[in-house]
């Protein structure tokens, strides 16, 4: 059962979300970085979705004070975590468009994650199911682990062009 929203207080250290982050990889942050077990921070909000895990993108069970209280856990005001944080977007707007209909579980590549949160081994993000890879830093980020393609300029190149076109096809849509 979720607590009353005066019973959540700010944790100490809040790193921001990252774009398209999912709601797991977000709670899981926070806990990482206040030492603080994930399932517990859920639970604050709302019902333990099963099978709770970085890959968790639902506000199934949650109540209307169940987004200010994650947005006073994180320090943030709730818009700015809707803006990065799909699921919150969808649970305070249920009835906007969905841009991100097209997008699949992905992750950022460890370089992007140690920029970002220095704490997170993981970072679970919503990508564009074109999208197999980190240009910045030229590794494939679609397998369990990164593979450097710095030898593999074919694939990066082929990347690009696939960018070109869904960029492309997404504007006769």
């Amino acid at each position: 059962m979720p607590t009353q929203p005066d019973q959540v207080h700010p944790l100490p250290i809040t790193p921001g979300p990252i774009c398209n982050e999912t709601l797991g990889s977000y709670l899981h942050r926070l806990a990482i970085a206040n030492n603080r077990p994930a399932s517990v921070l859920a639970r604050l909000l709302g019902p333990l979705p099963p099978e709770f895990s970085p890959l968790s993108n639902t506000t199934v069970g949650w109540n209307p004070d169940s987004s200010h209280g994650l947005a006073t856990l994180a320090g943030r005001p709730a818009a700015e975590l809707a803006r990065a944080l799909p699921a919150l977007a969808d649970f305070l707007n249920p009835n906007g468009p969905d841009p991100r209909a097209d997008r699949v579980i992905g992750r950022l590549c460890r370089c992007c994650t140690a920029q970002r949160s220095p704490t997170a081994s993981l970072v679970i993000l919503l990508t564009p199911a074109h999208q197999h890879l980190c240009p910045r830093h030229q590794r494939w980020t679609r397998s369990t682990r990164d593979i450097p393609l710095t030898n593999l300029p074919e694939v990066i190149q082929a990347q690009r062009r696939l960018d070109r076109l869904a960029r492309h096809h997404r504007h006769l849509g």
